[in-house]
C-alpha cells in the first residue's frame, strides 16, 4: 500500500516538474515569437527613424522593441515600462548620449541612454521619452536626417492638454516588400 501510494506522489511530482519546464519553454517562444519589426514614423510630417535602406530607399530591416526591467518606482511614472529600440541584426540601439539629438548607439555602450518609454496618447500614436533625459523625440527639420529631442507633454494633472504632432510617432510594421505577389 505504502509503495503505491509513494509511487502516486513520485509520479504527481514528476508530472508538475515537466509541466513547468515546459511552460518556460513555451514562454521563451511566445516571447521570441512577439519581439515583432517596426518602423517609427512621426504624424506630423511622416518622416520615418530609418535603421537600414536599400537602393530604392526602402527599410530593409525594422526596429525591435525591448522590454528591459523597469523598477518598481519607476513604474508610476513610466506606466508603459521601459524598452530599448534596437536593430536585431547588428549591435546597434537607438539611444541619445546628450539629450539632444536621436543618434544610433552601440547597444552595450550605450547603458541607459538608449532606454526610452512610451507615452501613449488618444489617437494611437505615442511619444517616445528617453528615461535619463525624461525629453521625447520631435520630428525632424532637416527632412529626416536627425531627431531633436523636446519637451514631453504628459502632466496627470492636465489630461487635456494638446500633444503637438511633433511629439506623435506611430509604430507601424517595417516598409519592406511584400513576400506575396
Amino acid at each position: 500500500m505504502y509503495k503505491k501510494i509513494a509511487l502516486l506522489l513520485i509520479v504527481s511530482l514528476t508530472g508538475c516538474g515537466t509541466h513547468i519546464a515546459e511552460k518556460k519553454t513555451s514562454n521563451n517562444e511566445f516571447e521570441k515569437e512577439n519581439n515583432s519589426l517596426f518602423t517609427f514614423r512621426n504624424i506630423q510630417s511622416g518622416f520615418m527613424i530609418y535603421n537600414a535602406l536599400d537602393q530604392q530607399g526602402r527599410e530593409t530591416t525594422g526596429w525591435e522593441v525591448v522590454e528591459v526591467d523597469t523598477p518598481l518606482e519607476a513604474q508610476v511614472t513610466d506606466q508603459s515600462g521601459w524598452v530599448i529600440i534596437r536593430n536585431p541584426k547588428t549591435d546597434q540601439c537607438l539611444g541619445t548620449p546628450d539629450g539632444r539629438v536621436l543618434l544610433k548607439l552601440k547597444c552595450d555602450s550605450a547603458g541607459n541612454k538608449a532606454i526610452f518609454t512610451f507615452i501613449p496618447s488618444t489617437t494611437g500614436a505615442v511619444q517616445i521619452k528617453s528615461v535619463p533625459y525624461a525629453r521625447c523625440i520631435t520630428d525632424s527639420k532637416d527632412s529626416g536626417l536627425s531627431f531633436p529631442l523636446g519637451k514631453c507633454i504628459a502632466d496627470a494633472g492636465k489630461p487635456y492638454e494638446v500633444v503637438p504632432q511633433m511629439n506623435l510617432w506611430m509604430l507601424n510594421p517595417p516598409n519592406v516588400r511584400s513576400p506575396v505577389t
